[in-house]
């Protein structure tokens, strides 16, 4: 890494609110020496960032990554040495391995799609703030191979998570239509009973309310969901990587992550949060 520049305000049109104390940048430097002693890694140490709440006390603006040639980051993240170091140890030990296994090739470029950025959760603002506002957090939305193939979260993952709820929700629909049908149906209102002994089990869910992927309606049968070798490849990728920060998101925890994976280390009294 590059030294860093005197301290100043990072760069921005937004006022700093307050500065990070001399010992607050000395304690983060002195951090930042021994999270990235051993790990090959290129970028340049940025001046503090301070806006409020967000911000950090030694940013880094990340290049590359990886032992050998090492993995691109692009377009350059800015993060912190923690996280920078935790990306270092989640690469080496899950995604190359996982690359030459699954796909027979290694990762030389990851896409970041979001480093730092001083907003609250999902640009809510009456959300909790986000770890992206301490450069704490990635986004990660594809990995490209050295053979020339790129593997991304949407084709190869949310594709396939939203064909599941759609199939899934037309599962319920029909499953809702034939319910109401029995209820109308003359001979149901005579039978009762052999009517509640046909429709046990059949989910009366709305179209319009599907159920959450992975999670099909009761007595239906689980929508199909083709594994290829891209598909194995990244949620290896997810599993892997609940063991190396402490929150982890993807296709399956919501629409807003249908496309990308985020990563950070939001300090938590308990395992990580992975969804």
């Amino acid at each position: 890494m590059s030294p860093a520049p005197a301290p100043t305000v990072g760069a921005t049109d937004t006022p700093a609110i307050a500065a990070w104390t001399a010992d607050e940048i000395a304690e983060a430097e002195r951090q930042c020496d021994g999270l990235l002693s051993g790990i090959a890694a290129d970028g340049d140490r940025l001046a503090p960032i301070r806006l409020g709440e967000c911000g950090t006390p030694l940013p880094l603006r990340l290049k590359r990554i990886g032992s050998g040639a090492g993995v691109d980051v692009s377009p350059a993240a800015t993060t912190n040495c923690a996280l920078t170091a935790r990306l270092y140890q989640w690469l080496e030990t899950v995604a190359q391995p996982a690359a030459k296994r699954r796909l027979g090739s290694h990762i030389v470029k990851i896409r970041n799609v979001s480093s730092y950025m001083c907003r609250n959760r999902y640009n809510d603002p009456a959300a909790k703030i986000s770890e992206h506002a301490f450069a704490n957090a990635l986004d990660v939305a594809a990995f490209e191979l050295a053979d020339g193939r790129t593997i991304d979260v949407k084709t190869y993952w949310g594709a396939v998570v939203e064909s599941a709820e759609a199939e899934a929700a037309a599962r319920a629909a029909a499953a809702a239509k034939t319910t109401e049908g029995d209820r109308k149906s003359p001979v149901a209102g005579q039978l009762n009973l052999a009517t509640r002994s046909l429709t046990r089990g059949i989910s009366t869910a709305r179209a319009d309310t599907p159920p959450k992927a992975g999670t099909p309606d009761a007595g239906q049968p689980a929508p199909t969901v083709p594994e290829t070798a891209e598909l194995s490849f990244l949620k290896e990728l997810h599993t892997g990587a609940c063991g190396v920060f402490t929150t982890v998101l993807g296709p399956h925890a919501n629409r807003a992550h249908h496309d990308h994976f985020h990563l950070d280390l939001k300090q938590r009294s308990g395992r990580s949060y992975c969804e």
